[in-house]
């Protein structure tokens, strides 16, 4: 993100959030946690360049149990609901 100290000798992080969107549409997701107790935090507004380097550096931050970006592995199986109903779509 924008202004974040990255370990990497890349030439860019692997996305970019104003402080302005950061401030406004990130936060924890009220009334809910996972199975497993664990918080969750929802972030909005990311302009995502490359997604598995941001996805192994969320990994990497002390306290994340997971993320939900999927960029190392895509999904076998997409429900995608429609005005008719959900369409199941399988991975060839």
């Amino acid at each position: 993100m924008s202004g974040a100290n990255w370990s990497s000798s890349a030439d860019s992080p692997p996305c970019e959030l104003s402080p302005e969107v950061a401030a406004r549409q990130q936060g924890l997701r009220t009334g809910f946690t996972t199975d497993n107790g664990n918080l969750i935090l929802d972030v909005y507004g990311l302009t995502i360049l490359k997604p598995l380097e941001l996805e192994a550096e969320i990994n990497n931050i002390t306290g994340v149990v997971t993320n939900g970006l999927f960029a190392q592995r895509g999904a076998d199986v997409l429900l995608l609901g429609t005005a008719v109903g959900v369409k199941t779509i399988k991975r060839k």
